[in-house]
């Protein structure tokens, strides 16, 4: 998604981390690596802490979840690295508003895809979002 739409916000809402940062040298960490490192401390603390709330582990192990995501409300976007194969890993959502992971069965373009058309509503998310006309700003 992040190579056929490029970095940015989608909604001025939802931002996707990439895995190579375009934009700095290579002897830097990208956005993706510095958003998990800032994440991952906490997440794990949260789920050793609230196992009810967090039941996954978070990195890169098979079965764990892998940031790649949020928003500006501070939820969070996973992949549940669940198989060989990255195509069929399903989304999690992680909201602040509602404090649970939601799963999603389909890659982040289809769900942002989902989010624009209207054929998405997710309770997580502001409605307010869901009901303005949707914008890329790179």
């Amino acid at each position: 998604c992040v190579s056929r739409y490029g970095l940015g916000y989608f909604f001025g809402f939802f931002i996707l981390y990439s895995p190579i940062d375009i934009q700095q040298s290579s002897e830097r960490l990208s956005i993706f690596e510095c958003k998990i490192a800032e994440n991952l401390w906490g997440l794990e603390s949260l789920r050793l802490e609230y196992p009810d709330i967090f039941p996954f582990d978070f990195g890169k192990i098979s079965g764990s979840l892998i940031l790649f995501g949020g928003t500006s409300n501070g939820d969070q976007v996973f992949w549940l690295n669940n198989s060989d194969d990255s195509e069929k890993w399903p989304l999690y959502v992680f909201s602040d508003n509602i404090l649970e992971f939601t799963r999603f069965d389909f890659g982040i373009e289809a769900f942002l895809i989902a989010l624009i058309t209207g054929e998405l509503v997710y309770s997580g998310f502001p409605q307010e979002l869901l009901s303005q006309k949707a914008f890329v700003a790179v």
